[in-house]
């Protein structure tokens, strides 16, 4: 879990490698290998007990703004930090949970496996012949 959270986490201790100077000497967006982790926690139907830390990358952040669906960042932050889930913490009571799953299904941002979710990004409709960098090109 350790390892996780330091490629989810936008800092690192002292006298270590930080993720992002790593991503910056391979020349690869760090947000892009993080949602690309994602997908992957749901295609292999990986479930974690611990919570993540660190926050979603800026461009899901505004993907799903524009979406104008409410409270749908909390919701996706929320998943984001728990892949996997099936259920939301006490404060996410007073939010209409179901619906805003539901439409962020629609658009593909999450996916659900029975009660599990996850956060996709834009799930590939086709994913043989995916190539993800392509897919993602606003980092380009």
């Amino acid at each position: 879990m350790e390892s996780l959270n330091w490629l989810f986490a936008r800092s690192s201790r002292p006298g270590e490698f930080d993720y992002t100077d790593c991503c910056d000497l391979l020349d690869v967006h760090p947000d892009l290998i993080r949602i690309r982790l994602q997908y992957e926690f749901y295609r292999q139907q990986l479930v974690f007990t611990d919570k993540f830390t660190g926050v979603l990358p800026p461009v899901l952040v505004d993907e799903v703004a524009t979406l104008h669906i409410q409270d749908s960042v909390k919701v996706v932050q929320q998943i984001w930090s728990n892949p996997g889930t099936d259920s939301f913490p006490e404060e996410f009571k007073k939010i209409d949970t179901v619906k805003v799953i539901e439409c962020l299904s629609l658009e593909g941002i999450i996916a659900i496996n029975g009660e599990r979710m996850y956060i996709t990004g834009r799930t590939p409709k086709n994913p043989q012949n995916f190539n993800w960098s392509r897919y993602w090109n606003f980092y380009d």
